[in-house]
């Protein structure tokens, strides 16, 4: 079973990083209501899952970025108005403190990921920032979950607490797309 969930959890990550617009913090989320050492051991897989579809997305970008830019178009919530925005940040900011306001205003790594090929970041920078960050967050909503779950754990049995998560991972949804758009 852990290397079924681990597959899972590194191909979430590649996927997210590189046209999937669900993030694999849903995946993440629901194992640490079961299994709560195994959720932390598939941040490690995911990670290494999102630094694997970022590298892809950093080398097609830097010969092929019109094309990448295109591409992302088509993911919803993406726009083009927000490429061009994390392209801006990038330069103005750099790109640790990209990735890290990224995580708060939803922007996805995907885009980053494009921009750091783009921008010929040094790749050595771009996997080590981009390890810390998705490491980060993944380990942030793993945690809230986990911690919810113990809170919720003595009222709720475990299917309830699966609804749970579904219905806050549905709305959450909702108020992305609701903000960025489908």
């Amino acid at each position: 079973m852990a290397i079924k969930t681990r597959l899972i959890s590194f191909a979430w990550g590649v996927a997210e990083a590189t046209f999937f617009f669900f993030v694999p913090d849903i995946w993440l989320s629901r194992i640490v209501l079961e299994d709560k050492k195994e959720a932390y051991i598939n941040i490690a897989f995911t990670t290494l899952g999102a630094l694997f579809g970022g590298s892809v997305l950093y080398f097609l970008a830097l010969s092929h970025f019109e094309n990448i830019q295109s591409f992302l178009d088509f993911i919803p919530g993406i726009s083009n108005t927000m490429v061009e925005q994390a392209g801006y940040q990038i330069q103005e900011l750099g790109l640790w403190e990209s990735l890290l306001t990224g995580i708060a205003s939803g922007v996805p790594y995907k885009i980053y990921a494009s921009w750091s090929g783009h921008l010929n970041l040094s790749l050595i920078t771009f996997l080590m920032a981009s390890a810390c960050v998705r490491a980060l967050r993944f380990t942030a909503v793993t945690g809230i979950a986990h911690i919810a779950s113990l809170c919720l754990q003595n009222r709720l049995n475990i299917s309830q607490l699966y609804w749970v998560h579904a219905i806050c991972w549905v709305l959450f949804y909702m108020f992305y797309f609701h903000k960025f758009g489908f």
